[in-house]
């Protein structure tokens, strides 16, 4: 029900990561050359650290495959939609549907530009929450204590900003995150591969 996968991201790139020189990271919009217009829209709906993966080693994948590594996983979850999604289905004309969309986007796209503004890669909706990672592999201890950090200090940005810990919608219904931070080894899955169909999962 989101309008692609990160609002930082368009239908012809990919999100790019470069610190500053205080080495705060900051986000460009790099173009992904000599992709059709098609791909370039299904790259909309992928994390950041697949398509890096997909871009060093762009070969089909033959069977289930896992890394494991050091990074911090945030986990978002809104509570109160199950609410407000009742209370707009009562709405008549038909105008349910389209309130339920305005109002997902507008929460879910501050959540999802917080994240990425902490350099951080959104994995997954499941249900109404957020799955971010937070490092990759491959980083020195420096790296990964930042991304730590990064997590921590995105998780504590969304709690202190009113309208991301509670966002009151015009029919009465709150919607609230609840965070969650974990840090140790992350593994990286890749699972299915029935008609040559995987998914990508973070455990």
């Amino acid at each position: 029900y989101l309008a692609g996968h990160s609002p930082s991201r368009s239908t012809r790139g990919m999100l790019e990561h470069s610190p500053d020189k205080s080495g705060i990271y900051k986000t460009s919009l790099q173009p992904i050359a000599n992709l059709t217009p098609v791909y370039n829209t299904l790259v909309s709906f992928v994390p950041s650290s697949l398509l890096r993966k997909i871009r060093n080693n762009p070969i089909l994948l033959k069977q289930y495959e896992h890394e494991r590594f050091p990074a911090t996983i945030l986990f978002i979850d809104v509570s109160g939609f199950t609410a407000l999604n009742e209370r707009l289905a009562s709405l008549e004309g038909g105008e349910g549907p389209e309130q339920v969309t305005k109002h997902l986007n507008e929460y879910f796209g501050r959540l999802m530009q917080k994240v990425v503004d902490h350099r951080g890669d959104i994995i997954k909706f499941a249900g109404d929450a957020l799955i971010c990672l937070f490092g990759e592999k491959g980083q020195n201890p420096d790296e990964i204590k930042k991304s730590a950090y990064q997590a921590v200090a995105c998780g504590l940005e969304i709690q202190n900003t009113p309208n991301l810990r509670e966002y009151n919608s015009l029919e009465g219904i709150s919607l609230t995150t609840h965070l969650g931070v974990g840090s140790g080894d992350v593994y990286s899955l890749y699972v299915g591969g029935v008609q040559n169909y995987w998914e990508f999962l973070v455990a």
